[in-house]
C-alpha cells in the first residue's frame, strides 16, 4: 500500500469520524433547549474556544486550497455551526437565569 493509498483512507475516516461528529452535538443542543438544565453546568469557555478551533481550522482549509472549499472545509464550517448553537443557547439560559436570580433579590 503506498503513501497515496494511506492519504485516501486517512481522509475518508477523517470525513467520516468529523461527520459523526456534527450529528453527536444535536443531543446536547436537544437536552438544552428541552429541558430546565442549569446551564452553568456547561462551559460557555469551553464551547467557545471550539467554536474558534473549529472556526480557524476551516479558515486554515479553506486558504490551503487556494479559497476553494472542499469536504472538510464544510465539516469543520459545520461543527463550528453546531458549537456556536450550543454556546447561544447556552449564553441566552445563563442570562435568563441570571435575570431571574437578581429579579428575585429585589
Amino acid at each position: 500500500m503506498g503513501h497515496d493509498r494511506y492519504i485516501d483512507i486517512l481522509t475518508a475516516m477523517f470525513l467520516f469520524w468529523n461527520g459523526a461528529r456534527v450529528l453527536t452535538y444535536v443531543p446536547t443542543i436537544f437536552k438544552l433547549l428541552t429541558t430546565p438544565t442549569d446551564a452553568r453546568s456547561h462551559s460557555l469557555l469551553t464551547w467557545t474556544c471550539w467554536v474558534l478551533s473549529n472556526g480557524t481550522f476551516a479558515l486554515m482549509l479553506l486558504e490551503r486550497n487556494a479559497g476553494s472549499p472542499e469536504a472538510m472545509f464544510w465539516l469543520n464550517a459545520g461543527n463550528t455551526a453546531m458549537c456556536l448553537i450550543v454556546c447561544v443557547i447556552i449564553f441566552c439560559k445563563q442570562r435568563r437565569n441570571g435575570s431571574r436570580r437578581g429579579l428575585r433579590r429585589t
